[in-house]
């Protein structure tokens, strides 16, 4: 039976926070980082396509939560939920980012869950590279495949978590163990943050809605949030 490194057994919030903090969502426009992460060009809007701060969030236009019906705003729908089913729920955030406390029920739990989010997240990116693109839209074409390349790299960093490998033998190899995934974690992270500025700058420009899912207006009339969580644009 294979042994699984210490670097599992030890506390890995930092790492999985990482991963689950760069899965692109709609937040506020990133910085675009130049750094190449696994062989995939960072992707940079141009300045025409930089969002304006000042756009309204309420009725039609651009991140409003309202768009006319386009097959552009029809992509990113179809998009964005194959995105929003393939997140880490509220039970998988919590076994992965809980405190191992060299439990084995705890260790075995993440594993499995970590294993289950690779899978998924493997899939996203296949299904994703099959989604056909409007016609004279080559940037969204070019944002699709990026995210496909994000979450193959999402899914390597949760697979690189639990691959069986022989224990470390001293504190040095299992520290640069950790910091080799950490480093990972870290590069798609940044690549995430990139597709987070260029998706923005596509959807001002398309005159697209925000993903519903992350949009607090959206949730708040969908009666998922609360008046009192969300701070209404003046």
């Amino acid at each position: 039976m294979p042994k699984f490194s210490v670097i599992v057994a030890k506390p890995v919030a930092l790492i999985v926070l990482a991963c689950l903090t760069a899965i692109p969502a709609q937040a506020a426009p990133a910085e675009v980082f130049s750094h190449n992460t696994g062989g995939s060009r960072p992707l940079q809007p141009s300045a025409s396509l930089k969002h304006d701060a000042d756009t309204p969030k309420i009725g039609a236009g651009p991140l409003a939560m309202m768009s006319a019906k386009t097959p552009v705003v029809g992509w990113f729908e179809a998009y964005d939920q194959a995105k929003a089913n393939a997140k880490p729920d509220p039970g998988e955030q919590l076994v992965l980012n809980r405190p191992m406390n060299q439990e084995l029920s705890r260790v075995k739990q993440f594993i499995g869950t970590a294993n289950t989010i690779a899978k998924r997240f493997r899939a996203l990116a296949k299904s994703l590279r099959q989604m056909s693109v409007p016609d004279n839209c080559p940037q969204v074409k070019e944002l699709r495949d990026g995210e496909a390349d994000f979450y193959e790299q999402e899914a390597s960093v949760f697979e690189e978590m639990i691959k069986p490998r022989p224990p470390s033998k001293t504190m040095e190899e299992l520290q640069a163990k950790q910091k080799e995934l950490q480093d990972h974690a870290n590069a798609a992270k940044q690549y995430g943050e990139s597709l987070i500025s260029m998706d923005r700058g596509l959807r001002t420009t398309y005159g697209v809605h925000l993903d519903r899912s992350t949009d607090d207006l959206a949730k708040y009339v969908m009666g998922t949030q609360k008046e009192g969580n969300y701070v209404f644009p003046k």
